[in-house]
């Protein structure tokens, strides 16, 4: 009798782990790529990031830096708002204001105006595979 209690309890164990070992076999959400370019007056836009924020907020936002007016990242699948910084550099700052002999650093602004980074109502569409982007911006108001 001792010798089947002995058994059941190794195949509770066995049951048990594979349980465990099969509750972390997500294969996470459904992923698209967004490649594309970014432009600035008709010209690439020389540095500066995207960010794709999910309409639905169920993944992560992905973020990924310009270059040459160029990107490509990955994202869940649906609608994501984008949002795009550059930083412009327009002088120089001491590190520490007020502080004698402090260290300088790039003074710098955002090259985008606002209404294509944090009021952006810009959007992409993000299905599965490659879903080609672009996105011309202007600098006037």
């Amino acid at each position: 009798m001792l010798l089947i209690v002995r058994i059941r309890r190794a195949q509770w164990l066995v049951i048990v782990a594979a349980l465990a070992l099969c509750s972390g076999c997500d294969s996470g959400p459904q992923m698209g790529t967004v490649e594309g370019e970014v432009l600035l007056d008709g010209q690439p836009l020389a540095e500066g990031n995207v960010n794709l924020e999910p309409l639905d907020g169920k993944t992560q936002t992905a973020g990924y830096v310009i270059k040459n007016g160029k990107f490509k990242l990955k994202i869940g699948l649906g609608k994501a708002r984008v949002r795009i910084t550059a930083n412009k550099v327009i002088g120089e700052e001491p590190v520490y204001p007020g502080q004698p002999n402090s260290p300088m650093r790039p003074r710098v602004t955002e090259l985008i105006p606002k209404r294509y980074n944090s009021t952006s109502l810009l959007e992409v569409n993000v299905g599965e595979g490659v879903n080609p982007a672009k996105f011309e911006l202007t600098s006037d108001p």
